[in-house]
């Protein structure tokens, strides 16, 4: 009896010391059931605006599949460099262009943030966590506005450029800072690092930052993982490319801030910095792998998610040492199947949408569209079937992640990491 009494009263003990606010409930699920439907919704209306001499200049109407295209690359925050500039949309236009940018962002912060907050129990509420995503949104506003993310005429194009930024969206307004720029490698490019964080991570970090409160392991690993990734990415792909390609000459300055943008842009920002042709064979199979991880829970960016590949080593290390792997290991490997099924099976339907195109490229268009990353060996000009086709990749890869994270919180009690 004694026993049971203790072993009670260690059970309860974390709840007596941090209540959990998303752990009783709130507005979070149902702000979750009404954000699904209103993100479709969007979509479909505003591919109906686009096909209309609305948003385009009499003549230059879209047709349907360049209109679904255009807004699915938006709204998903893949942002796919296009045949036809959003700079030449009308002021109607360009404003659905913002708009679909920023609730891409939303949806991901709110949806996925929401999630993760409740499998891992965290001391934040609902509403924290919908402030710091507002917050997080007006700051990258702000920052655009104010010109720091690229140029273009008017306000609504730095508007643009911030959200796009924060989004990991290479699809905005105006034009873009380059390679050569110092805004690209100290102000964009951050941002979009940050933003592919997770806003559960940015808030923890804000509260270990003014009070010391110490961060979750599921924090840890995607600080560990974010910045560890982009250093190996960052001295492999350095080393190859000054070694091997240009046999230790050229210039090393511009090489390197072209593989650290990469390191970063590939997970998975995808800014239109360089075409994807421009770069070696090796390179292009190596940035599929980093496409393929992507960023983190609860952020702006798409793929895998850094948390998912520590969750498959952990489980693959206690399977081998003859310990039970745990549900969070059925989890991320179901999600890794999921992901590996939707790729082949939108490979094939592209290949044989696009004959004429090389196997390759197709490849890489089919991972960066399903990672939501963006990046393309050149401006992608494809045949109605494949724009479908391409649209659906890019819904997967931003919806299916959010269901599986969801699909984490309603099943599994135990977990120290968010995956999906």
């Amino acid at each position: 009896m004694a026993a049971n009494r203790k072993k009670k009263t260690k059970t309860d003990a974390p709840s007596a010391v941090m209540p959990l606010a998303s752990a009783q409930g709130g507005f979070g699920q149902e702000l979750v059931n009404w954000l699904f439907p209103a993100y479709v919704t969007l979509i479909v209306l505003c591919v109906g605006a686009f096909v209309t001499r609305w948003t385009m200049v009499q003549g230059h109407e879209m047709p349907l599949d360049r209109a679904v295209l255009t807004a699915v690359n938006s709204a998903t925050l893949t942002g796919f460099p296009q045949s036809v500039s959003p700079n030449w949309f009308k002021t109607p236009g360009q404003i659905l262009v913002l708009l679909l940018t920023l609730a891409g962002s939303l949806f991901s912060l709110l949806t996925g943030g929401l999630a993760v907050s409740r499998i891992l129990k965290l001391p934040f509420s609902d509403a924290q966590i919908v402030r710091a995503a507002l917050l997080a949104e007006l700051i990258a506003l702000i920052l655009g506005a104010f010109g720091l993310c690229g140029t273009g005429p008017g306000l609504l194009s730095g508007l643009s450029q911030g959200a796009a930024a924060f989004g990991n969206s290479g699809m905005s307004l105006g034009t873009p800072f380059g390679l050569d720029d110092w805004q690209t490698h100290l102000i964009v490019l951050p941002m979009a690092f940050i933003g592919g964080l997770g806003i559960t991570v940015l808030i923890e970090l804000y509260h270990a930052a003014i009070g010391g409160r110490k961060i979750s392991n599921h924090a840890g690993k995607v600080l560990a993982m974010s910045f560890g990734l982009y250093l190996v990415a960052l001295l492999v792909i350095l080393g190859l490319r000054w070694f091997v390609t240009s046999g230790g000459n050229g210039d090393f300055r511009s090489l390197l801030a072209s593989t650290s943008a990469v390191a970063i842009d590939s997970r998975t920002a995808g800014f239109p910095l360089e075409m994807a042709h421009l770069w070696p064979r090796y390179m292009q199979w190596m940035v599929m792998l980093l496409m393929m991880i992507g960023g983190s829970p609860g952020g702006t960016a798409g793929g895998l998610k850094t948390t998912t590949v520590v969750a498959l080593a952990q489980g693959t290390r206690r399977t081998l040492r003859g310990q039970l792997p745990g549900r969070q290991f059925g989890i991320a490997l179901s999600w890794l199947g999921i992901y590996l099924a939707v790729a082949l099976i939108g490979f094939l339907m592209l290949v044989g949408a696009e004959p004429q195109t090389e196997a390759d490229r197709l490849g890489f268009l089919t991972i960066s569209g399903l990672s939501n990353v963006g990046l393309a060996t050149d401006a992608v000009n494809i045949t109605a079937r494949g724009s479908y086709i391409l649209s659906a990749l890019m819904l997967c890869g931003r919806m299916v992640p959010l269901l599986v994270l969801w699909w984490m919180a309603d099943t599994t009690s135990d977990a120290d990491l968010a995956v999906g």
